[in-house]
């Protein structure tokens, strides 16, 4: 049996060696890169406009191919430590960004982007979140969004009912809801209003945050939040405007490009949807729906957080392949590139200065979505808020948290306040058990503390607290408006 191992091992090992003496040769001296993301339909197109792009800018040839195998946080850490990864990675939220760069496989690009010309004052203010950590750059975004209310303008039109406002509070939304959900004789909801957006979407809203000023310490059972996870849901449950999940099911559709939901608002199962730009890609294949774009509600003032696909390098590549890559990046910020997230409508183009065109604001081909794009860039410039990325706490646990504990309400097992308080007392204890885990991070964690317990003392003799001193995005917007 050892010996039939043996051989066994040995063949195979000549095999291979065969296999891989008789490849075809790479003669090309063009060089090589390869790309981890998904395989959207306009990627090719991107990056084929990155290949010309380096031809007319005189900076070579460069062939670019997509890895959409690798997309995992896990596989590009792995794979990065190892040496054998992709020379960039698309990052999807800061949360992953922040993951990557504990694991240190992204190259700090703080110093580059100035060089190369991709730094963040080269797209929207608030989209530091999505590529700064601890103030350096490791990211430039290659579309982004902070998600409004998408409402299908046409059917408002044909069943002359009220267009809703841009910018409305939570009763004005409410009173709306109820004016264009359907329902049957029989008291039955055959058309809602909204399809379901997180509650988390409110909290900002209404005042409310995941953390403190610091981010050292989980807020999720203070009044704020509180008040505005309860008219979430009564949306759902009292008012009964937007579908429950087992009414989703019951009704359930095929998905496609951008989900089932988009099959709900495209055949009019709901009026309005909270999503981006990008969701006019596959809308555009229902003939009766015409774009209408209004704020998220809010009762203390509008808000809608940023999202946005960045791309990073890998550190560690080779100074050949290290130069190409930071071309990219600078792809991403140039004209030309935007003009392609423009045309495609794959969300917003990362370089706001690209926007002001007639090709965007009111693009030949869909006079029916005028007036719509030029709100989608709206709500990011002025209303767009970072999301509340914590150091002290891995931001995949925060969310898995909130969403474990808030499908209790959904399942009607656990009501609004229990949820919250569950939630923050899990969030508090993994921060204290990360915190004890990380001899590099109790310092920072420890010196955190006391810049907070100082923002307590000011707070508290009603004095203003410097913005200098408040790391949570939405506090620091508050802040900023008086709030």
């Amino acid at each position: 049996m050892k010996a039939l191992y043996i051989i066994s091992t040995l063949v195979l090992a000549g095999l291979t060696v065969l296999a891989v003496a008789t490849l075809p040769e790479r003669r090309s001296d063009v060089p090589l890169l390869y790309r981890v993301t998904d395989l959207h339909p306009s990627r090719v197109g991107q990056m084929a406009g990155f290949e010309k792009w380096m031809v007319d800018k005189g900076y070579g040839e460069v062939d670019f191919e997509i890895d959409s195998n690798n997309s995992g946080t896990m596989k590009v850490i792995i794979q990065a430590t190892s040496g054998v990864g992709s020379e960039i990675v698309d990052i999807y939220n800061g949360g992953q960004l922040r993951q990557y760069v504990a694991a240190g496989v992204l190259m700090d690009l703080t110093d580059f982007a100035k060089e190369y010309d991709f730094g963040p004052d080269k797209t929207y203010k608030d989209a530091r979140e999505e590529i700064v950590v601890d103030g350096r750059q490791y990211g430039f975004p290659g579309n982004l969004t902070a998600s409004p209310v998408t409402v299908n303008r046409a059917l408002l039109e044909r069943e002359d009912l009220p267009m809703p406002k841009f910018d409305w509070n939570w009763d004005e939304f409410l009173q709306w809801c109820l004016k264009v959900r359907k329902v049957d004789e029989n008291g039955r909801v055959t058309r809602y209003a909204i399809w379901p957006f997180e509650a988390r979407r409110l909290w900002p809203t209404n005042g409310g945050t995941i953390f403190n000023e610091t981010m050292t310490k989980c807020t999720l059972d203070s009044p704020q939040v509180l008040e505005a996870t309860q008219f979430y849901y009564d949306l759902m449950f009292k008012h009964k405007v937007m579908p429950t999940p087992v009414e989703r099911a019951s009704a359930a559709v095929e998905g496609g490009y951008g989900g089932a939901e988009m099959q709900w608002l495209g055949n009019e199962m709901v009026v309005s949807m909270v999503i981006g730009r990008w969701g006019l890609v596959p809308l555009r294949n229902f003939k009766d729906f015409k774009p209408c774009v209004a704020l998220i509600p809010y009762k203390v003032m509008p808000m809608a957080f940023i999202d946005a696909r960045s791309s990073g390098i890998i550190a560690g590549v080779s100074d050949s392949s290290k130069k190409i890559a930071l071309r990219f990046l600078q792809y991403l910020a140039d004209e030309s590139y935007n003009r392609l997230i423009i045309e495609d409508g794959d969300a917003l183009p990362p370089n706001p200065k690209n926007t002001r065109v007639p090709e965007f604001l009111k693009p030949a081909k869909y006079p029916d979505e005028w007036g719509a794009h030029e709100k989608y860039l709206h709500v990011a410039e002025k209303y767009g808020v970072g999301q509340e990325y914590s150091r002290f706490v891995i931001s995949t646990t925060v969310s898995r948290t909130i969403g474990r504990s808030l499908s209790g309400v959904e399942s009607k097992t656990r009501s609004v306040k229990d949820a919250l308080r569950k939630m923050t007392d899990k969030i508090n204890l993994e921060i204290s058990n990360t915190v004890n885990r990380d001899k590099k991070l109790k310092p920072l964690y420890e010196k955190a503390l006391t810049r907070q317990r100082e923002i307590d003392s000011l707070k508290a003799a009603g004095k203003k607290v410097p913005l200098e001193m408040i790391d949570n995005p939405v506090i620091r917007r508050l802040r900023e408006a008086g709030k």
